[in-house]
């Protein structure tokens, strides 16, 4: 398989990789993995703003606070 990207968007994926410790094979490989949950969670949270009204501003920080996210950071 073969792909082709700009050159400032391969040094970002290639950085990111690095970052994560993976081969960039590796990193590449689980992209629509995680892409595809991404895309679940965002459909979940949708429907159930929805339902149950948007998630308040307290409600997002403990969720930030539990999963280790901080604005422009990755998971820890």
């Amino acid at each position: 398989m073969g792909i082709s990207s700009d050159r400032e968007s391969g040094d970002a994926v290639g950085a990111s990789a690095a970052e994560s410790g993976q081969p960039l094979s590796s990193f590449l490989a689980e992209a629509p993995a995680s892409k595809a949950q991404a895309e679940a969670l965002a459909r979940f949270l949708e429907d159930w703003q929805a339902e149950h009204g948007a998630l308040t501003p307290a409600e997002i920080a403990k969720a930030e606070q539990e999963l280790s996210l901080r604005p422009g950071s990755p998971a820890g």
